[in-house]
């Protein structure tokens, strides 16, 4: 009688320790989405703040405008060209993306 109960309490374990590996995985990205968010948010703050108006300023519209194609041609050869890092795409699409926030600001 006691090993049917035996069965039934090894699958619950087993369904407890997959769903908190689950958890952490949720966890890790949750914390690297996180980090993602505040260092976009940062380099588009000092953008919007100091880099465009100053582009501005000094050289107008129609060359601020080609900042972007710019940086996205340059972001593209430096991870095409370099060896395979996470943290060179991920400083590269933070850049992208506080670009994109600084122009439309």
């Amino acid at each position: 009688g006691l090993a049917k109960f035996q069965h039934q309490a090894e699958a619950a374990s087993f369904e407890l320790s997959a769903t908190s590996t689950s958890n952490m995985v949720d966890n890790d990205f949750t914390i690297f989405m996180g980090h993602y968010g505040q260092l976009t948010n940062f380099i588009s703050l000092l953008l919007s703040y100091f880099g465009f108006p100053y582009l501005m300023s000094k050289f107008g519209l129609r060359i601020t405008l080609r900042v972007f194609p710019l940086i996205l041609f340059s972001v593209t050869i430096v991870v095409f060209t370099l060896p395979p890092n996470l943290w060179i795409v991920f400083i590269c699409m933070a850049l992208l993306k506080a670009t994109t926030f600084s122009i439309n600001d």
